[in-house]
Formats: structure tokens, sequence, C-alpha cells
């Protein structure tokens, strides 16, 4: 845990869940309003205070790129949402009030490693965290990891590109024809039939099967890229992958001809993933021109927050 002695709750925790039973039943007394504000107000300073420990996290040679951090605390409707569908857990426990979100053109290795990374960054080494990479929910796969500023929760979803471009898609989609499906429910139905011919069911499966097989492949391809791209540099990394690729594990020992073949290969593969990822985003951008021309069955409520 991350202190900086200047965020703190503004009402008990019994106080607030029972702010929480109110508005999940829309019941507000007097001053719910201002309570309200002034939690939203906290938990913003505390996701403010997080992007900024993530911004200053020394990667070293993990990251060869530049790293997206966003941050955003969770919009009323989808509160009072996730209250009313787990009645059990009181708002001060809600874990994701608060949420900063981490997104990079990094390998599928190299995101376990920042979730693991993030958590010695707070001072969590047996903190939270969820790998939806390995257990997916409705198509979403990410990990999540749940640090605290002041023993306040906050929630880090830590993405790869091509899994934060799904799930912006996906979320829009959600927005329109009913959150429900992120989390395995149908859509709502449809007002009347689409001229392509195919039904919101169609188009949710569709998205659902690209991320967890298309996308999924094309990230697992990555790791092999990565891999071998890593093979043919000095240091620790390239030493350890070496030897499982066949390689002799001291780089100066490799043959001229032999790491001529390595040069091309790595080039021939990170040329495939890249192409194949490209390709992808472009499928999935297409949908999102799609939703652009459709007229929204209610308003869109914005909203960063994963399954």
């Amino acid at each position: 845990m991350v202190r900086i002695g200047a965020v703190k709750l503004p009402a008990s925790k019994k106080k607030l869940s029972e702010l929480g039973q109110r508005l999940a039943s829309e019941t507000l007394l007097p001053g719910d309003q201002e309570l309200y504000v002034a939690l939203l107000d906290t938990y913003d300073r505390v996701q403010q205070a997080t992007r900024t420990v993530i911004e200053g996290v020394d990667w070293g040679p993990l990251l060869s790129g530049p790293l997206d951090v966003t941050g955003r605390t969770k919009t009323l409707d989808t509160l009072v949402q996730k209250l009313r569908r787990s009645p059990a857990t009181k708002l001060p426990y809600v874990r994701d009030i608060a949420g900063v979100r981490v997104v990079g053109d990094f390998p599928l290795v190299v995101q376990t490693a920042l979730a693991t990374r993030l958590l010695t960054a707070f001072d969590e080494p047996d903190g939270v965290l969820i790998d939806r990479v390995a257990q997916p929910v409705s198509g979403y796969r990410a990990i999540h990891i749940v640090v605290r500023i002041d023993g306040i929760p906050v929630e880090v979803q830590i993405r790869t590109r091509l899994q934060h471009v799904w799930a912006e898609i996906y979320e829009r989609v959600a927005d329109r024809w009913g959150r429900q499906i992120r989390y395995g429910d149908p859509p709502d139905p449809e007002p009347l039939p689409r001229e392509d011919g195919l039904t919101r069911q169609e188009i949710v499966g569709f998205l659902q099967r690209l991320s967890l097989e298309e996308i999924a492949e094309c990230e697992r391809a990555g790791i092999l890229s990565f891999a071998v791209s890593e093979a043919l540099r000095p240091g620790s990394v390239g030493a350890a992958v070496r030897p499982v690729l066949g390689l002799e594990s001291d780089l100066e020992k490799l043959a001229e001809d032999r790491l001529t073949e390595w040069r091309t290969t790595s080039s021939e593969v990170v040329d495939r993933v890249q192409e194949v990822g490209a390709a992808l985003e472009d499928t999935l951008l297409k949908v999102g021109e799609l939703l652009d021309e459709e007229e929204p069955d209610h308003e869109i409520a914005s909203s960063l927050e994963g399954p």
C-alpha cells in the first residue's frame, strides 16, 4: 500500500454502506448527493495518485515503447448497476470506483511482468491479481490488479493494444444493446431487423470469438515474436531464451550464418504478427464504424471499466 497521507473517505464505512443501499434503491435522503460528490472527489484524487506512481516506475529493459496511462472514477449509472447486481458488496468495498488503465504494445509475457512489477511498486507483493487473459469473461481479456492508496482500493487494468481496442468496441456495443452482454446474457431485443440480416446476438458472438480465438492466437504468436527478437540481443533475457530456441546461450559463439538465418526468421515472425494484429484492429474499427451509423437505443454512458 502506498501512503500519501492526504486522502481519506468522507464518512465512516458504515455510513457509506448505507449510502450505497439508498443509491441502489433510489431512496436518497437530504445530504446524500453532497456525500456522494465528496466520495467521488476522494476516489478521483486516489486515481490521480495511482497514475503518478505508475508514471514514475522505472521499467528498465521490460518495455521498448511508451505506456498510455489513463484514469477515471465510476459513473453513477455503472456504480448503481454494480450495487444492484452484487447487493452483498457494500459501497466502500467496491474496488473499482477508482480505476486506472495501462495500455501498450507489449507481448503477453510482458503484460504479466508489468502486473507483478506494479504490485511491487505499490508495496502489494501479495495483492489481488485477476487474470482475464487466462480466464476471459464474455470475450474480455486483460489483467487487473488491485492496489491501495492510503487504504483506499484502486483497480488497475493492464491491456495490450488489441485487448484495449476490442474492449472499447465491446463496451460501445454494451452501451447500445445492453450492458448485460458483459456478463454472458443476450443483448436487448432488436427494434427492427438489420439491413445486413445479422442479429445482435450474432454480432456479439462474432466479437467474442474474435477476442477468444483470433486475437488470442495473434498474441500467443507475439510471444514467439518476442522470444526470437530477444534471442538476438545481448543481455540476460536473450541468454535465457536462446537455449529454448536451440541456440548457443552465448551470443558471441553463434556462427555468422546462423545469426543471419535467425535474423531473417525474427524479421519474418515480427512482420507477420504485426500484419495480423493490424488486420484484427482494422476489423474492430470497422465494427465501430457500423455502430456509429446506428442511432443509439439510449444515452451512452462513458465508462472505462472492464468485467
